[in-house]
């Protein structure tokens, strides 16, 4: 069957290791030594000084007087394909400044105007387009750089680097404008970057201080990528490599205040097998709101929410999980996503590690009512589909070496409504009043080579009436420290974490923590666990350790433990503890340019598992081949092979059981992203000892009929078998064998079929129109049901059964986003979302009935519209 765990191992060494230019108008590969002609060790460090600005216009031709007065930074040098070359094509850029704005011009100059490659797309969204950025290390912490970036056509790109460049916040979004001009020496780009969107230091500055700056040129038609403080494709740094940015005496601390409004309206139109006594079928709401940022002593940002608008725009995809575990969803809410780096805590510097967990999961803030109804004689009933967020206010950046974030939420007591057949209406609470809580601290040394941090995180649920002592934890807190050491031009790097968790609350809600699917501490064959039905609190602990390298060659070697009891999932997210996890890997890159490749990379690894009682619960290997060839096309090639292990949660709390090896292969193969019509294409097979398998296969399509439209199709199939589906646990005191409990599995034989559907329409740089649509057809038929024979084996009894627990989901969801940045920073939106989903007992699937049952649906329909707008002094 196929290894899920594996096949996440797989694509994160795929991702990290990955060198493809033709991607570079993403975030650019870094790891290696720069090259001798720019800021190698010892050599020195590229400075530019910045001159005074008088009034600049905003139209990206660079005719103003005050550009002659700025030196120049040139002599650019490629990162690919000829890594340490002086680029082909010369690059200009100019920095100037004023007391409300830092402005940067760039001349990159062309000989075939012509060529130069420009799409139209919405803002953030990354095309195949020559591109100019600059990199701001207003800090000049040597880790956190504020990137932005233009395209010939004027679209604008904004996020921010953060640990040295190795993690990328895509969803920063500044304020500020610019523009592009193409002419016939070339083009130029013009930003305009207002002083209170950055954070610094104006004493520091005054003082003498310098500011971290690079600038990077994009020409995809040649896939070359130039800096003008070179940053190699092998180098394990990125921001620490940058230039520095002089002249800034006189520099005014930027006092930030920004109060953005919002107001709303919203129109739900509900099918009419959903309709209740509770719910007609269209129901309107207003909104109305504002979020405020302050500018606070020393660079740190004061953000709070007042009656916070937090509907997400995308939908999330459709998913048919039958495991025990929680599926991950990404965060896109505003408030949160903006400054998440500062609140990331634990992250090792490994390329591969075993397990999962997040210390701070911001979707638990508004999550879905926890509670239901627990009466009888109920014929309808209701519930909010989120949790109502009463505020939220943070405080984040950075002082001197110090980087501080805390923020802390409040969310409403909630209510359900209810109607008994005898036509009685009442109200039952589905989610106490409750308080999040997260302290983050960390603090740089050695510019930044040395990181040491501590983070805090509290919940507090208020349970008056005792209505959720049952199952709700009424306290949780995590407390940790992080850090690491990089040395050897920061090529070898030493990480580690401590946290430590302790959930209280009634002996009835502990209990249920003690049998939850994260730790099962109710297994009958488990010796080393205690369940206790009795205690009110539970403690644990998370560790890790790794020692890594990176350049040329990649080594890193990760040590995990998380103990039975640790549980963060009240404003975290795990799915399992009980595990020690030991983690290497290997790999090896080659940026040379042949006739052949543009780069390449081979890598192999291994992950080995056990539970605290010394039950080998993983043990598997795994290898990969990846190059990019000289058309651009890229290729990927990856396996792996499992040896014999033992399952302790497939039983969901009963003993374990033998599972025998398997192996995986998997393979991709895109074609030149440069084109105007490009695909990729995806296969792979697994199996297993025990007659599980996987099979899949995708292919997406991406076609560009003009450089404003882009559609992208992407059909994807899978078939798989699990022979082990866990069904239900019954109490059979006959099954002395199996502790007086017959486990019950079954075969699934599952099918799913997905189609992700894009249109990207771009009219301007502001103005833009989003269309997604994904059919979704799951079909799951259960069959051969038999009862576990023996604990620790795979041995099992046929088990008579009437049950039939065949289905078939059928789901369409799409939206559609009409966004208009009508002045910066102010938006209007008009949004229609769509669902349609069912369910039938039929397990068999058939590709025109599941097409069908998905557009016979009813559909529920969402029409949003909504206003803001930014005020700033």
């Amino acid at each position: 069957m196929f290894d899920r765990t594996s096949s996440r191992m797989a694509l994160l060494a795929a991702a990290l290791l990955a060198a493809r230019p033709a991607l570079a108008q993403q975030v650019a590969a870094t790891s290696g030594q720069p090259p001798a002609r720019g800021a190698t060790a010892g050599s020195p460090q590229r400075t530019l000084r910045a001159a005074a600005a008088t009034e600049i216009h905003m139209d990206g031709k660079l005719d103003e007087a005050a550009w002659a007065t700025a030196a120049p930074a040139g002599d650019f040098v490629q990162q690919s394909p000829s890594d340490g070359s002086p680029a082909t094509l010369r690059t200009e850029a100019r920095v100037l400044f004023d007391g409300e704005n830092l402005y940067v011009g760039m001349r990159m100059h062309d000989p075939h105007p012509d060529s130069i490659m420009a799409q139209l797309t919405r803002r953030d969204q990354g095309s195949e387009s020559d591109g100019a950025r600059v990199f701001i290390d207003s800090y000049n912490d040597k880790r956190t750089a504020f990137v932005f970036g233009l395209n010939p056509k004027g679209v604008k790109e904004d996020f921010l680097r953060y640990n040295d460049g190795e993690g990328i916040d895509s969803d920063w979004d500044a304020v500020w404008d610019g523009a592009a001009h193409v002419d016939s020496a070339g083009w130029t780009a013009e930003f305009r970057i207002p002083l209170s969107q950055l954070r610094f230091n104006a004493a520091a500055v005054n003082a003498g201080g310098r500011w971290g700056l690079n600038f990077r040129r994009y020409l995809p038609r040649r896939g070359e990528v130039d800096f003008w403080s070179p940053i190699a494709a092998n180098s394990n740094a990125f921001v620490s490599l940058f230039g520095e940015l002089d002249g800034l005496q006189g520099l005014r601390q930027a006092h930030r205040l920004e109060v953005m409004p919002y107001v709303s309206s919203k129109l739900d139109h509900l099918p009419t097998a959903d309709r209740t006594h509770f719910r007609g079928a269209s129901t309107f709401a207003g909104g109305m709101g504002a979020d405020l940022k302050a500018g606070l002593p020393g660079g740190l940002t004061l953000s709070a929410t007042i009656n916070p608008d937090f509907g997400q725009v995308e939908v999330d995809p459709a998913v048919v999980n039958l495991s025990a575990f929680e599926t991950f969803f990404p965060e896109r809410r505003p408030f949160f996503v903006e400054g998440a780096d500062i609140f990331q805590f634990g992250n090792l510097n490994t390329f591969n590690s075993y397990g999962f967990t997040q210390f701070f999961y911001s979707r638990r803030i508004g999550r879905s009512p926890q509670g239901a109804i627990r009466l009888d004689d109920v014929d309808e009933e209701h519930a909010p589909d989120a949790t109502t967020i009463l505020g939220a206010g943070k405080v984040s950046g950075k002082i001197g070496g110090w980087s501080l974030g805390f923020m802390d939420a409040l969310t409403n007591r909630e209510n359900g409504q209810y109607r008994t057949s005898g036509g009685v209406d009442g109200r039952y609470p589905v989610e106490p009043l409750t308080n999040y809580f997260v302290g983050r601290v960390r603090r740089d040394f050695h510019k930044g080579a040395t990181v040491v941090g501590g983070m805090v995180t509290g919940v507090g649920r208020d349970l008056r009436g005792n209505e959720f002592d049952p199952f709700l934890r009424s306290r949780a807190a995590m407390f940790g420290l992080d850090g690491s050491h990089s040395w050897g031009n920061r090529d070898w790097t030493l990480s580690g974490y401590l946290a430590g968790t302790r959930v209280s609350g009634s002996a009835d809600a502990i209990a249920r923590t003690q049998r939850a699917a994260a730790h099962y501490y109710n297994r009958p064959d488990a010796d080393y666990l205690t369940y206790d039905p009795t205690r009110t609190s539970l403690d644990g602990h998370d560790a890790g350790l790794s020692l890594s390298h990176s350049g040329k060659w990649d080594m890193s070697a990760t040590y995990v433990e998380v103990s039975p009891g640790f549980e963060t999932n009240d404003i975290g997210f795990m799915n399992r503890g009980d595990y020690r996890a030991f983690s290497t890997f290997y790999g090896q890159r080659n940026n040379t340019l042949t006739p052949t490749f543009r780069n390449r990379t081979a890598y192999i690894y291994h992950n080995a598992a056990w539970n605290f009682g010394g039950d080998v619960i993983y043990n598997g290997v795994g290898t990969g081949l990846q190059a990019q060839w000289k058309n651009f096309w890229y290729s990927q090639l990856s396996g792996t092979v499992t040896l014999p292990r033992w399952d302790d949660r497939s039983t969901r709390g009963g003993p374990a059981i033998r599972r025998a090896g398997g192996w995986t292969v998997n393979a991709y193969q895109s074609t030149d992203g440069r084109k105007p019509l490009s695909f990729d294409l995806s296969a792979g097979l697994g199996a297993d000892g025990d007659g599980g398998w996987s099979r899949n296969a995708g292919v997406s399509a991406t076609y560009r009929p003009t450089s404003s439209v882009r559609v992208s199709v992407g059909p994807s199939l899978t078939r798989s078998r699990n022979p082990t589906q866990w069904v239900d646990t019954q109490e059979d005191p006959t099954a002395t064998a199996t502790y007086g409990n017959r486990y019950i599995f079954a075969t699934v034989d599952a099918t799913e079929l997905a189609m992700d559907t894009r249109l990207d329409w771009t009219f301007t740089p502001t103005l833009s129109l989003q269309l997604f649509a994904q059919p979704f057809v799951s079909s799951n038929d259960f069959h051969g049901y038999r009862s576990l024979a023996r604990p620790r084996s795979y041995d099992f009894d046929p088990f008579a059964t009437t049950s039939d627990d065949d289905f078939t989901f059928a789901s369409l969801r799409g939206n559609a986003v009409l966004r208009w940045e009508y002045r910066p920073g102010s938006t209007l939106f008009f949004v229609w979302q769509q669902d349609r989903n069912g369910v039938t007992d039929e397990g068999q699937f058939r590709l025109g009935d599941g097409i069908s049952n998905v557009f016979d649906r009813g559909s529920r329909n969402v029409f949003l519209i909504k206003a803001t707008y930014w005020l700033n002094r």
